[in-house]
């Protein structure tokens, strides 16, 4: 960049990250993809030597077939108490609203804690982000219905844009409830001034119901709703790298061009296998990416330098 930025890639805490890295109102748009507090292990599958669309690459994830990503699981101990007290003794009423409320409500448990340690890294999200910028965080309906009261807290009610429903078709079927198969993305701004890009990402109208209802068509298409129907990256495809949380370049494709502009600041503090910033990267954004998980950090890395020839610093490790 001619102004001297640099890209950044963080392996480590994204809380000590965020407080040491980032001065305040330096980030345009903030995507949050954290552990959705479901109690399972997930691990990085990893690319077999052929696929349907050819061999993979040299040292491509060799060695066994699959390792630990992270583990979303969540206790009550020492970090979760400090998160919780840091809260306690934050400057805004609604979060030490918030920090009552939590024992109160879920006692020292796994979803307490988990509360409490998002929570304090979405205080740190609000400082870092402009006046303009948004934050799209994504959850599932584990948490989601937790998530917007602290999405609340911190950034509050009257900067609540959309509650975006993520529809595929991929998930887990059952005799005995509904499919579950869709994510939420909780689309907050800071405030009421920001970047909504509508005429990039419209969409065409069904042909079918523009016919009927010929008042309503523009040749520009529509702004999207609030349901998004996007597949996930099968497989078989190149986009597929085998994270067990990875999402597809398509969403937060969407994501951001509707909430940032070529040059804007794109952070994802918990950046897995680093799709938000091959977006970024790809429409000329740039972009800070963060990751505790040393696979997860590789694999972003891996991904940058293969699609862009990028060659990037030297990770920076935060406890």
């Amino acid at each position: 960049m001619a102004d001297g930025w640099v890209n950044r890639l963080y392996l480590g805490n994204n809380l000590g990250v965020l407080r040491r890295e980032l001065p305040g109102a330096s980030v345009d748009l903030a995507y949050m993809d954290p552990p959705f507090n479901t109690k399972n292990t997930y691990r990085v599958r990893r690319r077999r030597a052929t696929t349907p669309d050819g061999p993979g690459r040299p040292g491509d994830w060799g060695g066994p077939a699959q390792a630990t990503a992270f583990v979303d699981s969540w206790q009550w101990g020492p970090e979760a108490e400090a998160a919780w007290s840091e809260l306690l003794n934050s400057a805004a009423a609604r979060v030490r609203s918030l920090a009552q409320a939590i024992p109160d409500l879920l006692g020292t448990s796994g979803t307490a804690a988990y509360l409490s340690m998002i929570a304090v890294r979405l205080l740190e999200i609000h400082r870092v982000l402009k006046d303009s910028g948004a934050i799209y965080l994504h959850c599932d309906p584990t948490a989601s219905h937790h998530l917007r009261l602290v999405m609340d807290a911190v950034f509050s009610p009257r900067n609540f844009q959309n509650e975006i429903i993520w529809s595929y078709r991929s998930g887990g079927g059952s005799s005995r409830r509904f499919g579950r198969k869709h994510d939420v993305l909780l689309y907050y701004t800071k405030g009421p001034n920001f970047t909504f890009n509508a005429d990039a990402v419209r969409v065409p109208y069904d042909a079918a119901i523009a016919a009927k209802r010929r008042h309503l068509f523009d040749p520009r298409g529509k702004v999207p709703g609030d349901v998004w129907d996007v597949s996930r990256p099968p497989n078989h495809s190149k986009e597929w790298v085998g994270y067990p949380t990875q999402k597809p370049e398509a969403l937060l494709r969407r994501v951001v061009l509707t909430s940032s502009n070529p040059g804007d600041v794109v952070l994802d503090a918990f950046c897995g296998s680093g799709t938000a910033l091959v977006v970024a990267e790809s429409l000329d954004r740039r972009w800070v990416g963060i990751d505790c998980a040393r696979a997860a950090v590789s694999l972003a890395s891996r991904r940058l330098q293969d699609r862009f020839g990028l060659t990037l610093r030297p990770f920076r490790l935060y406890a």
